[in-house]
């Protein structure tokens, strides 16, 4: 229940099952699509747009996405990059392939000093080679390893990953509803992702664990139709950075869900 003392009269706006949205910094996505390859019937538009919106990810020279081109891992570093909101300085050189002059070095260097992506054993970074899937579900166990160990942990359905490196971190995304794989039984571990289906996971992995937020902060606007629209901030522990978040009334007592 809420209330407003903007009259005499006390009104009670009742805001059970209203969608709400906080408006934390970011930019409403716009209805048209951004890119030509990527128009509204297309399965990526929406985590394309998402993700573009918030300054993650880029389009090429030709105005195009190209969700369908494979993934390299300097494309994967600098993605993760901003989604951290990666500052670092003072780094010194870590591959041999990823000089200080390089346009990418801090967000190559700064990823891997964190142990989110490492090396190749003769000491490069490889930039352009193809992240497989099982790699990228690597990288994102490795950064939101605290949130996702709090789901509950499911059997691996995915011959593939099972008894691999990979196992944990697919087991991980697994159990927190973010894949269901390329198949019942595969994952498709050694598989070369795309730019399309890297956002897919990533979108899905925070969706996941940001499905829960802790409100630190909360002004409610009450309307002339007997609606409302709160304003506040949500508690971020892993990314440090302002998300854009829908939320609805669960009973009158305001509680959110």
């Amino acid at each position: 229940m809420v209330s407003t003392k903007k009259h005499s009269i006390k009104r009670v706006v009742f805001l059970s099952l209203m969608a709400a949205i906080l408006f934390l910094g970011t930019t409403i996505p716009a209805f048209a699509a951004t890119f030509p390859d990527v128009g509204e019937s297309n399965r990526y538009y929406e985590v394309v747009e998402e993700n573009y919106s918030k300054g993650y990810v880029k389009g090429f020279d030709n105005g195009n996405f190209k969700p369908d081109t494979l993934l390299d891992r300097v494309q994967g570093a600098i993605i993760f990059s901003r989604i951290l909101h990666l500052n670092d300085n003072n780094l010194t050189q870590k591959f041999s392939d990823v000089p200080k002059d390089y346009r990418f070095f801090k967000e190559v260097t700064s990823i891997a000093n964190r142990g989110y992506i490492n090396g190749y054993g003769d000491g490069a970074f490889k930039l352009y080679n193809p992240l497989t899937r099982g790699q990228v579900a690597l990288m994102i166990y490795r950064t939101f390893e605290k949130d996702l160990k709090e789901f509950k942990r499911l059997e691996n359905p995915f011959t593939d990953a099972k008894g691999t490196a990979y196992d944990t971190a697919v087991t991980a995304l697994y159990s927190a509803g973010v894949t269901k794989g390329i198949s019942a039984t595969a994952f498709g571990t050694s598989n070369n992702i795309t730019r399309g289906d890297f956002l897919l996971l990533l979108s899905n992995t925070l969706k996941a664990i940001n499905a829960n937020k802790l409100v630190k902060s909360l002004n409610v606007k009450v309307n002339n139709d007997q609606t409302a629209t709160l304003y506040g901030h949500i508690e971020d522990k892993k990314l440090n950075g302002l998300e854009l978040v829908n939320i609805k009334i669960n009973n009158a007592k305001g509680e959110l869900r």
